[in-house]
This record gives structure tokens, sequence and C-alpha cells, in this order.
């Protein structure tokens, strides 16, 4: 995960750091925007939106040195990605993958690199209908 060094990036790291998240392996980029996402649920319809704010600079694999990313998943149970940052979630899966950590998938739209996502994939969360949706 990538957050910017401003006030909604300073704020997630409180938030987890105060559930007890370890956040040291959090790429803190000088300047830019945190990206974060607003969910709004209907409780009518039973159905929930998410508005993403993507946040900049843009995380990419570059940005997880090799040691960095075998130490953040040494001890790891399970990894989750929610395909914001696709490049960056395929190296990290590929290499849970090698390890035998079960991968999560949170899947809504078909991406750029959904399926070599899917292929790694343990368990996939999505809604009734995307199934149907990418299998057209």
């Amino acid at each position: 995960m990538r957050v910017a060094d401003d006030s909604q990036g300073k704020s997630t790291l409180d938030e987890l750091q105060a559930d007890g998240v370890d956040t040291s392996f959090i790429v803190v980029s000088k300047g830019g925007i945190s990206p974060f996402t607003y969910i709004i649920v209907d409780e009518k319809t039973k159905t929930r939106t998410g508005i993403l704010t993507p946040g900049y600079p843009p995380m990419i694999p570059d940005d997880l040195s090799r040691t960095s990313l075998l130490s953040a998943l040494d001890g790891a149970r399970i990894v989750y990605f929610d395909l914001r940052f696709q490049q960056t979630a395929l190296a990290v899966a590929q290499e849970a993958a090698r390890r035998n950590i079960p991968i999560l998938i949170d899947a809504e739209k078909e991406s750029e690199r959904l399926d070599d996502l899917l292929k790694l994939a343990d368990y996939v969360v999505c809604s009734a209908k995307f199934p149907q949706k990418i299998l057209r």
C-alpha cells in the first residue's frame, strides 16, 4: 500500500496502528495525494457502492524492494487484493503463490490484470452477477 505524507495518509497510518496493524511496509511518498474510498450502503436495496480516489503517485512494483516484499509476506496467513494497483498486486500475488499463502481477490469489474490474478486466487469475493459478466 502507498499513502502520501498528507493528512489522509497520516490518518490512515494512525488508524491502522491503533488497530494493531503493522504499517512498517506501507510506502509513504513525499507529496502527492493518499488514496481513499467512500463506501455508500443502500439498506433498501442491500447494495454498496465504492467511490475511489486513487491517489497520486500510484503504487508500482518498483516501490517494493524484493527484501521488503519477502519480509512483508513472512508470516502472512492470507493476502488480499482489491485490484486497484494491479501490476503491484500481481507481483505480490506471484510471490505469495510461490510461498503457498492463500490469495483473496475482491473482484468488482473486469480489468487489465484480472485474469492473471484470478488464476492465482484461492478465494474470490464478488457480486452475484460478476461471474456472468466475465464469462460472456
